[in-house]
């Protein structure tokens, strides 16, 4: 799915894409098989990025033409260690999100509503709409380790003037969402 930004988001087709205009593609590790080649990216890149969904280290290759970056996003009112894998690719003004997940619903909701809540004037530029659209996907987790802080430390305050089990177990599962989340 391509979305053409002009500073409105507009869908449009493959055949549409232009390298004048600002673009926004939303893949699946199955759409970037069969367009990686289409869309000038290097098949080192491809098998690169397939290989590094085993771990979860974040990573940021500069290419000559383009830059590839891999970043593992959580679901912060249920944090685990059930990651999701997400790809990036900057080519001149293309921004390309490639999802591990079998279904892009969810997160081709969430930047929808990341460009609802942006109010560009004028024309966008490329930092400015990566930024505002990497920042979106961090501020949750900013918002709700602040919520887990303040948890924290009330249930601190009770330990301290009593000693039970039960607050202690809070306070280790507290503590350890608050880790996945750092």
């Amino acid at each position: 799915m391509f979305y053409k930004i002009n500073p409105s988001i507009t869908p449009i087709e493959l055949e549409e894409l232009t390298s004048t205009e600002l673009t926004l593609g939303i893949l699946s590790f199955h759409e970037l098989y069969e367009l990686y080649p289409r869309l000038g990216f290097s098949e080192d890149t491809y098998h690169r990025c397939m290989k590094e969904s085993s771990t979860l280290q974040s990573s940021v290759l500069m290419y000559k033409d383009y830059t590839y970056g891999i970043f593992f996003l959580q679901d912060v009112e249920n944090v685990s260690m059930n990651f999701k894998k997400v790809a990036f690719f900057l080519k001149h003004k293309l921004i390309l999100i490639v999802s591990f997940q079998e279904n892009l619903e969810h997160l081709t909701y969430f930047i929808a509503k990341t460009f609802e809540k942006l109010s560009y004037q004028g024309s966008v530029e490329i930092e400015q709409l990566f930024t505002n659209l990497f920042l979106s996907f961090i501020s949750e987790d900013k918002q709700k380790l602040e919520v887990h802080s303040m948890e924290l430390d009330d249930l601190e305050n009770v330990v301290f003037e009593k000693q039970t089990p039960e607050i202690l177990r809070t306070i280790l599962q507290l503590r350890k969402k608050m880790i996945l989340l750092e």
